[in-house]
Order: structure tokens, then C-alpha cells, then sequence
């Protein structure tokens, strides 16, 4: 059975000074899988080919453990593959799509956001492509952006395209590479105001790009005023990517100034790390806390500042 997790986490989200709550739409680790067998053709309700084809020889991707993020398996697409995870289309609401890829030094990649998935009459957001030189060009509102992709490594990729604004990014390993009109596509001409899906292509014959821990979070807009000036209450986010390995962010929001500690606790409440223990100002912070030294697990972390107590579970998964 697949793993797709519905859990409504309602982080506080600031985007153009509107309030979202945020949920998990869709996850998938391809733990569940069998390695060496197609993945749409395991699971050809999520997942299917450009040309609808699931178990296709030619467009289905392989899952693998050659290469993996977190846990074992990941998939790898090659020349010729086209692998779709087609959820839409959607037109309201604040889209984020995360996904990890590893691409070995001398291969190269591709991946495209789609606003419209009808094949030929497709409607592409976003394009990007990793040559097998080392650079990355990326296609967003008719302007092309260009920069190197890490070779031989797990790296985050992120799209937020924001439906209710008409805006996207695309971030690449935490940096922002652009930002552009949606509707623009990705070639600045006129496309739907909407997301449907994302497609991993082989594009080049030198392709080789492997992908782990695909995430896609829907953020629903909270009908109240944001007070912009500052924070009104305490909150604990909860940590993202959850699983992770070994690194995960933390987000927190204090009301006042005051000591700040969050502790790391194993499944039977024992303190295994201290994140942070210092005086902070008011406002939004985040932490990345690397868990390379701790076995694979349920873990909980834990914010105290001044009278206020928060606990969320995180999971590790090496």
C-alpha cells in the first residue's frame, strides 16, 4: 500500500503577507517498492508515463537501490524515460513540491513543472535541465537561468508556484534561482492558471538522474488578518523533510524576547541533542539539526521558552 501521508501540519506559513495553513498532499520514499521493477507499474495511480503507458519499457522508470536519500530505494531516470506524477489540475491554492536528486559527476538531468498534462497540448510552468557539463539552465517566464549542479550528492530541489498570486519560484540546494508570473510558463507565453503535474525526462542519452523522498504540500489561504509588525503567540513548526537523513529544519515563532531551548529527545524521553539554548529575539527563526551521530528512529523535539511548551514527533530514517 502506498504511503501517502494526510497530515494536516497547519505551519505557519507568510507568503505576501497572507497566512496559509499547510498540509502534506502527497509523499512518496519508493521504499514500498521493488527495486528493478518500473515504478508506474507498481503504482499506476500515482504515478504514469507521458503518453499514459505505465509499464512501458521505454518510458517507465526503474526503481533502484543503487542510489537513495533516505531508506534503500529511490528511482532513476534515464534516455528515454518520461515518469509523470499527475495530481491536477488545481487552480487555487500555494503549491510546494519538494524532491531530492543525485546525478553522478559526467550524467545529466531533467525535470519539468506542468500547469496542463494532455500530452502534446500540454501547458509547461517550468523546465530545468542538468547538462553533463556541470551546468544547470532553467526556463521560467521566458528568461533562461543559469548556474552549476552539484555533482556525486543528494541535493533539494523545491518549486512553489503560488495560484492564488500568479507567482512561482524555483529553488536549488536552499539558494533561490528565480522567480517569475506563472502564467507566464516557461517560455513567457500564456499558459492556464494552474498545476497539474511534474515530469521527469530523459532527455539527453547521457541521462542519469536519481530521485528520493518526492513531496508535494498544499497550503490552504486562512481567512484572518496576519498582524505583519510581529509575532502574537508562541508556535512550533513541524520539521522538514520529516522523514529525513540526516538533516532536517525546524522552524519556531516567539512572541517576546527570552531564553530559547530546543531539545532532541529519543522515544523513551531521553535528551539526545540540544539544538538551541540561547536568548532570542521576537519573530520567525529557523534551525537545521543533523542527526549524522544518531540511529535511525522516532525522535521528539521539544521548544521551552518562558512558560511555553511545545512537542513534535520527527523521524529519522537512514
Amino acid at each position: 500500500m502506498k504511503k501517502i501521508y494526510l497530515l494536516f501540519l497547519f505551519n505557519a506559513l507568510l507568503v505576501s503577507n497572507k497566512a496559509y495553513a499547510q498540509s502534506y498532499f502527497f509523499y512518496d520514499d519508493f521504499e514500498q517498492y521493488s527495486a528493478g521493477n518500473m515504478l508506474a507499474c507498481q503504482d499506476s495511480i500515482n504515478w504514469t508515463t507521458w503518453h499514459l503507458n505505465p509499464c512501458d519499457t521505454v518510458e517507465d522508470s526503474y526503481v533502484t537501490n543503487a542510489y537513495a536519500y533516505s531508506g534503500s530505494n529511490s528511482f532513476v531516470c534515464v534516455a528515454n524515460n518520461d515518469e509523470v506524477h499527475h495530481w491536477g489540475p488545481y487552480t487555487t491554492g500555494h503549491w510546494q513540491i519538494y524532491f531530492y536528486n543525485y546525478i553522478p559527476a559526467g550524467k545529466s538531468g531533467y525535470f519539468n513543472t506542468l500547469a496542463k498534462f494532455m500530452g502534446e497540448s500540454s501547458e509547461w510552468g517550468l523546465e530545468v535541465s542538468f547538462d553533463p557539463f556541470g551546468n544547470t539552465w532553467v526556463r521560467a517566464g521566458g528568461n533562461y537561468s543559469g548556474f552549476d549542479w552539484i555533482p556525486d550528492s543528494w541535493v533539494l530541489n523545491k518549486v512553489i508556484v503560488d495560484l492564488d498570486d500568479d507567482q512561482a519560484e524555483y529553488w536549488y540546494n536552499g539558494t533561490l534561482i528565480c522567480q517569475w508570473q506563472w502564467t507566464l510558463g516557461y517560455n513567457g507565453f500564456n499558459i492556464s492558471l494552474q498545476i497539474a503535474a511534474n515530469d521527469f525526462y530523459g532527455y539527453w542519452s547521457t541521462d542519469e538522474m536519481y530521485v528520493d523522498d518526492y513531496q508535494v504540500f498544499k497550503g490552504y489561504l486562512v481567512p484572518v488578518e496576519v498582524n505583519v509588525v510581529g509575532p502574537t503567540t508562541f508556535n512550533l513548526s513541524q520539521n522538514f523533510p520529516n522523514p529525513f537523513n540526516p538533516t532536517t529544519t525546524i522552524g519556531y515563532e516567539i512572541k517576546e524576547k527570552g531564553n530559547v531551548k530546543i531539545t532532541v529527545l529519543n522515544s523513551i524521553g531521553e535528551e539526545v541533542a540540544v539544538i538551541v539554548d540561547e536568548e532570542k529575539e521576537s519573530g520567525y527563526h529557523t534551525v537545521e539539526f543533523n542527526a549524522a551521530t544518531l540511529p535511525s528512529g522516532v525522535y521528539f523535539y521539544q521548544l521551552k521558552s518562558g512558560q511555553f511548551i511545545s512537542t513534535k514527533k520527527m523521524i529519522l530514517m537512514k
